[in-house]
């Protein structure tokens, strides 16, 4: 193990739990309690002054601390060499309760909730992403385009082929470099797969809220009740079986958190022995 952990540089970790309750003391109650969990775990053995600009970027862009804050310990080690910083760890963790959660995937319309569509998540999901790009590195500029451009993300999204996706944007003269490339077609099919799993579990809840409306208190053994649940645990599951390692940079807490109106709970932790921070929001 300490020759293996000798070794052991970055770890870069996430996940996703969402849970529904559908029973109390064996009844089903009048409003299914939901719940969700969002994670992520950076690692570095050799922390670079990169790595702690982007810690707290990711504070401020989840509302857990202001730019003022920010600026402020990012002048504390402007001195601090750039070998000197070592070891350091970055953990987030939100939780949301049932009403945040329900607001992630259903939308009041006309008194009526409705899911909410795959193209109001990709919005979402472009729009977090676009907000954490490091303003310093040099392809950030061009993975821009396709979260502010509406025209080009429909091209691109019109493909969904790694080589087509490049193909495109060469032809509409956005780049031609490899890295910005392949940088830009792997935001694109991580936002396209986390709008559609998203989009899932919203009309896969909407229909068991649309059941239950009318039956507020179904037979546990009744068919369509067990067919929607089953629909709604496997949608969830997938969320959370099929979280990509991109989902924990962490834009997965940020678009989940902008998803429910910031009503999130989250707490996001650093530690470095030249710079160390605890925030949390509420």
């Amino acid at each position: 193990f300490a020759s293996d952990g000798a070794k052991l540089r970055t770890v870069l970790a996430s996940g996703v739990t969402m849970t529904a309750g559908y029973t109390v003391g064996g009844l089903i109650p009048k409003d299914p309690a939901f719940g969700c969990g969002c994670w992520s775990f950076e690692f570095h053995q050799n922390t670079n002054r990169q790595n702690l600009e982007r810690y707290l970027h990711v504070a401020q862009a989840l509302q857990l601390m202001t730019s003022a804050d920010a600026a402020a310990r990012l002048a504390s080690i402007s001195m601090v060499p750039s070998d000197a910083f070592k070891v350091s760890t970055f953990h987030v963790e939100s939780s949301y309760a049932s009403t945040p959660f329900k607001e992630m995937f259903l939308r009041d319309a006309g008194g009526l909730p409705q899911p909410r569509s795959r193209s109001d998540y990709e919005n979402l999901g472009r729009s977090s992403l676009a907000s954490l790009l490091p303003p310093n590195d040099p392809t950030s500029a061009i993975r821009l385009r396709p979260l502010t451009e509406d025209a080009l993300w429909q091209s691109l999204t019109n493909k969904l082929s790694a080589e087509a996706m490049k193909q495109e944007l060469r032809d509409q003269g956005v780049t031609d470099d490899p890295t910005a490339l392949g940088a830009v077609v792997s935001d694109v099919l991580l936002i396209f797969w986390w709008a559609g799993a998203m989009s899932a579990v919203a009309n896969a809840l909407g229909d068991l809220l649309q059941f239950l409306k009318p039956n507020p208190k179904p037979d546990p053994e009744n068919n369509t009740f067990k067919k929607l649940r089953k629909a709604l645990d496997d949608a969830m599951g997938r969320v959370s079986d099929d979280t990509q390692p991109s989902f924990g940079e962490p834009w997965g807490l940020l678009v989940m958190a902008r998803a429910s109106g910031m009503n999130d709970a989250t707490t996001a932790t650093m530690i470095n022995s030249r710079l160390s921070f605890v925030c949390q929001r509420p």
